[in-house]
């Protein structure tokens, strides 16, 4: 019966070859294009899209409005359950 052994010499186990420098530098860029790329969608793309309701003079004056009527809710003496 062959059977394969479960331990290996440590001279038959290879390390994989280290990258070049220049694939190295080719990451390093690609991840820095990423970076810039969410960042800029992040401060400019989602405040455009999601928020400009609220970056208007209409929107502050409905978050005024609402918060107006939040806190006169929760300020409001509330009746007591006799």
């Amino acid at each position: 019966m062959n059977a394969m052994p479960m331990t290996a010499h440590v001279s038959t186990l290879r390390l994989p070859p280290w990258p070049s420098a220049v694939s190295v530098a080719k990451l390093f860029a690609g991840g820095l294009a990423g970076l810039l790329i969410w960042e800029i969608w992040a401060r400019v793309f989602t405040k455009a899209v999601l928020g400009i309701a609220f970056m208007s003079f209409a929107g502050h004056v409905i978050y005024g409005a609402v918060a107006a009527y939040a806190f006169e809710k929760w300020a409001s003496p509330q009746p007591s359950g006799m």
